[in-house]
């Protein structure tokens, strides 16, 4: 008779700057294509009131071995919806058109090497710097062509390597125009964050792209690198925490 025995695998947690209290305002909710994943890789999802954990499945029969296990870089993506109402009256950041209207949480350095453990957000707290845009991988930048200088283009280049340019597209509008939409293409790229910019000099966003998550009304995702990590995993897994800040 075979067993399997369960061990965490990946935890993420919602807490409360200064208090380290559990935050349960938020889910987080697989895509369609992460949920193939997980069934691939035998991780099973439990949700936790604060967050959720991952559990893999070993064969204590040979060597405690990790069945379907995590061989390349493989990111797990996450929608985050709010499960109380006037989550962001309670907790910072400000959310709005041109910051980005949803967050992007992630367990990536600025340079994309993915995080062992700890924050995912760009710094210890979640804030602006964590704000982004999700769309579908075909989309229209806005151009607003009453700023200071004027765009005269759009440029959008990877998030962790902006010397990595994906397109740069020229705006095209009429003298008094003062909106424009530039049609965009990353249906053909690998990359899903991409920070997109004003030329010669103006805004910039970060952008998401992903068609699962893509007019679904998600508060925001989470993009998670569950593997490979060099040496093997903790025993206890590997935890990640997202910690907002309580507006006074």
């Amino acid at each position: 008779m075979s067993v399997t025995a369960f061990v965490p695998f990946i935890s993420v947690a919602v807490k409360e700057s200064g208090t380290g209290k559990p935050i349960g305002a938020l889910a987080f909710e697989p895509t369609p294509s992460t949920a193939r994943l997980l069934a691939d890789h035998r991780l099973i999802l439990r949700p936790r009131a604060d967050g959720f954990r991952l559990y893999a499945q070993n064969n204590p029969a040979a060597g405690n071995a990790r069945l379907a296990p995590i061989t390349a870089r493989t990111a797990l993506v996450f929608g985050i919806r709010a499960t109380e109402p006037g989550f962001l009256d309670r907790y910072h950041p400000d959310l709005d058109p041109e910051t980005g209207p949803n967050l992007y949480l992630a367990n990536l350095d600025n340079d994309g090497t993915p995080r062992a453990g700890g924050a995912l957000s760009a710094g210890a707290t979640v804030e602006q710097a964590d704000a982004a845009r999700i769309t579908g991988r075909r989309l229209n930048a806005r151009a607003d062509l009453t700023a200071t200088p004027k765009p005269t283009g759009v440029k959008l280049s990877d998030r962790y390597q902006a010397t990595r340019v994906v397109a740069t597209v020229p705006i095209a509008a009429t003298a008094e125009s003062e909106r424009a939409a530039v049609a965009l293409d990353v249906s053909a790229d690998l990359g899903s964050a991409y920070t997109l910019a004003m030329q010669p000099s103006g805004a910039r966003t970060t952008l998401y792209a992903d068609d699962e998550l893509a007019g679904r009304g998600a508060l925001g995702v989470l993009h998670l690198v569950a593997a490979p990590f060099p040496g093997p995993d903790p025993a206890a897994g590997r935890d990640y925490t997202a910690t907002f800040r309580r507006r006074r």
